[in-house]
């Protein structure tokens, strides 16, 4: 898996919540879901991970939700109690790894996906890009 050097900020829709990125960039995936259709509207969702030690959030207070998954750990989303944008998750799975989602990078076009996850749970009207590595459910 190609790992990406990110030093770059991002922030929510209202400005409130402001993060920061220094660190190495993986798994970077466009996953589609079900809750990730119903958290972005039905789109697929554009999101890498990153170790938590290389992100921090500079301004503002998150809220969160949590639950359990198809495969039995416990995802949390975070996201701004003010305008409610998806900053980014943390599966229990992955204790270390933060998943921070594309569209609230200040500079969104330093993504590019590698992978195309859950599949399975894909639209008819869904564009998948078959160049990539193509996983039904995920990759692990």
């Amino acid at each position: 898996m190609k790992k990406t050097y990110l030093q770059t900020t991002g922030r929510c829709l209202c400005g409130e919540v402001v993060y920061k990125i220094d660190g190495f960039a993986t798994y970077q995936l466009t996953c589609y879901c079900r809750d990730c259709q119903y958290l972005s509207g039905g789109a697929p969702n554009t999101s890498f991970t990153i170790q938590d030690r290389e992100f921090a959030i500079l301004t503002g207070q998150l809220k969160e939700y949590s639950r359990p998954t198809d495969s039995g750990s416990k995802v949390t989303r975070y996201f701004c109690g003010n305008c409610g944008t998806l900053v980014y998750g943390k599966s229990s799975r992955w204790k270390t790894d933060v998943s921070i989602r594309v569209g609230c990078l200040d500079e969104p076009s330093v993504f590019s996906s590698q992978m195309n996850v859950w599949v399975s749970s894909a639209q008819p009207w869904h564009k998948i890009d078959t160049s990539k590595p193509t996983y039904d459910k995920g990759p692990i």
